[in-house]
């Protein structure tokens, strides 16, 4: 009876450890599965790029509005003749402005573009 139970005890104690063991490889797996596919599509570089302000879209602030911080989604033409819908941010720049872009540019072929609010307030619209 001794031998059974100890049996028993010893088939629990290993399953405890193979089920530890199967859960820390997955959890390591899993981590460098997220940090393999972050390297997957790497930023090739930014450049600036000018667009002009065709329109501001809705009359009401875009949802995640903070206090005193009103966020428009805006139609941007690029020098492509591109549009582009970017959100922009309080001051807003009016129809018909010339606004500076950051556009980051990924091996994928995907651009990714914001508005560079810093470099507008230094100069202006142009």
């Amino acid at each position: 009876m001794f031998r059974l139970l100890n049996f028993w005890a010893t088939i629990y104690r290993n399953t405890r450890a193979l089920s530890v063991a199967i859960v820390m490889w997955a959890a390591v797996a899993l981590m460098w599965g997220l940090k393999c596919q972050s390297d997957r599509d790497p930023m090739l570089g930014m450049i600036q790029e000018t667009g002009t302000v065709i329109e501001h879209l809705g009359n009401e602030p875009a949802p995640g509005t903070q206090t005193g911080l009103k966020l428009r989604q805006s139609v941007i033409m690029l020098a492509d003749s591109t549009l582009i819908d970017l959100v922009l941010q309080t001051p807003l720049p009016a129809v018909g402005d010339r606004i500076p872009l950051r556009v980051e540019e990924y091996r994928s072929g995907k651009k990714v573009y914001t508005f560079d609010l810093q470099q507008w307030q230094i100069s202006g619209p142009r």
